[in-house]
């Protein structure tokens, strides 16, 4: 990583981290707005066909949620064996 990017860096280790995990924290928070609102809208428009469709619905977010959960845990897994190997920083596709 250059000198500049570095010099951007935020860290969460030294100074005041109110600010900082604030700023952290509102992406994140707008994105729980934003798919909180599209499942709202979604069960009004699924909920105008009727019940069966409703429950298709909950299914496969069921599923899709599933899927989700066991991707992260998966990430999670490899990055404590990254760790526990001793691997400092993997890069993906980039070329520094």
């Amino acid at each position: 990583m250059s000198d500049k990017n570095m010099a951007k860096e935020k860290s969460f280790t030294e100074g005041p981290v109110t600010y900082s995990l604030v700023m952290f924290a509102l992406p994140v928070l707008g994105a729980l707005i934003l798919q909180a609102a599209y499942g709202a809208v979604d069960l009004l428009v699924v909920g105008r066909f009727g019940a069966r469709q409703h429950a298709q619905r909950r299914k496969a977010h069921a599923v899709i949620q599933a899927i989700g959960r066991a991707d992260r845990a998966h990430g999670v897994g490899h990055g404590a064996v990254l760790d526990q190997l001793g691997v400092k920083e993997v890069h993906l596709g980039r070329a520094d």
